[in-house]
């Protein structure tokens, strides 16, 4: 059966259901016109392949993952945990029975993410590339730990070891994290990034 809860922020405006839908709700809006509600449409974003919804409040528009938005509907998290982790490991199953509140690092850790974080690594054998044999701080593009945080509001942060390491498991470019690093664009794959000295 299907249940729906109003979307924390949203409340009178939009619900979210325990199967991963949204939906507007009828109202009256601030110009006294009856707004019919509806299904919204729901997109995935390629880098991360999570399913985002965009929702208008004050007529500014914004996007949210919608296996967040069940979490917080449907499941409690008395330990405060930012990460909300897929069970069978399909980020388009949001079905609340198939997410989990956990830890960044058991989020990381959890089933084949390593494996699958990895597949696609390039070859780095060989006297050709510049950072052959080379490990940590040796290396010359490590340049620290980098921290994102969730531009949602949420408190979501995320961790890596350097920005290489957020690229790879997050399947987004290394040098626009760089660039939300130094201030040269203000936010990358939804999360404002810094350097973990500040």
């Amino acid at each position: 059966m299907e249940v729906w809860k109003d979307i924390e922020g949203y409340e009178g405006i939009y619900q979210v259901s325990n199967l991963g839908r949204v939906r507007s709700i009828d109202r009256i809006n601030n110009k006294g016109k009856r707004n019919k509600g509806a299904l919204l449409k729901l997109g995935v974003n390629k880098r991360t392949g999570y399913v985002r919804v965009g929702l208008c409040k004050f007529g500014a528009r914004k996007g949210k993952s919608v296996h967040r938005l069940v979490a917080q509907a449907f499941i409690d998290n008395p330990n405060g945990l930012g990460t909300v982790n897929h069970k069978n490991e399909n980020k388009q199953d949001n079905r609340v029975e198939n997410l989990e509140w956990m830890s960044l690092q058991d989020n990381l850790a959890y089933g084949t993410h390593t494996q699958r974080a990895t597949a696609h690594k390039p070859d780095m054998s060989g006297e050709k590339h510049f950072n052959y044999g080379k490990r940590g701080a040796e290396s010359h593009t490590h340049k620290g730990k980098v921290i994102g945080i969730n531009v949602d509001g949420s408190g979501e942060v995320i961790e890596f070891d350097t920005a290489a390491t957020a690229s790879r498991v997050l399947g987004i470019n290394s040098g626009r994290i760089c660039e939300a690093i130094n201030g040269k664009r203000k936010s990358c794959a939804g999360y404002y990034w810094r350097r973990d000295n500040g």
